[in-house]
């Protein structure tokens, strides 16, 4: 979501920071305290694997729904790039990355407590920065991020 800095304090708005650059805040999720990986991890937001005879986007789809209670259409997820990784698993997998910017509330997301055990805003750009500095608590690739970023600053 974009915000304004107003006296060091960010606040909801479409408007740009006092540099004429738009500052970002991320949605992410800390993961339950009970997953095989990343316990206690903060993660970007509805994640999952698509099944078979499911579609990328049928799958983001559902994830969002499953995990945050946010139901969304085709139309609201706009493609952004996709990551591809393979650690700390011997997996290969391909991470198609969408982009979700209609208004979200912490307060009405409705969590799935196996997976989830909070929602929490970042700042976008303090978040790259930890993350590039393998700041512990996050399960995030840098990559990921960047890729968030150049969407956004289209």
């Amino acid at each position: 979501r974009p915000v304004e800095a107003k006296d060091e304090i960010a606040s909801d708005t479409q408007a740009g920071t006092s540099q004429n650059k738009p500052a970002y805040e991320l949605l992410l999720q800390k993961r339950s305290h009970d997953k095989d990986s990343f316990p206690d991890c903060y993660d970007i937001s509805s994640a999952g694997h698509v099944p078979a005879g499911s579609s990328v986007l049928d799958s983001a789809i559902r994830e969002l729904s499953e995990e945050l209670g946010i139901k969304a259409s085709p139309g609201d997820l706009i493609p952004i790039g996709t990551h591809e990784g393979n650690k700390p698993f011997h997996n290969h997998e391909f991470s198609t990355l969408y982009l979700y910017t209609k208004p979200v509330q912490i307060n009405d997301l409705v969590l799935q407590e196996s997976e989830i055990q909070s929602a929490k805003w970042f700042d976008l750009n303090q978040l790259m920065e930890d993350v590039k500095n393998d700041a512990p608590g996050y399960c995030l690739y840098y990559d990921e991020l960047q890729i968030l970023k150049n969407a956004l600053e289209k």
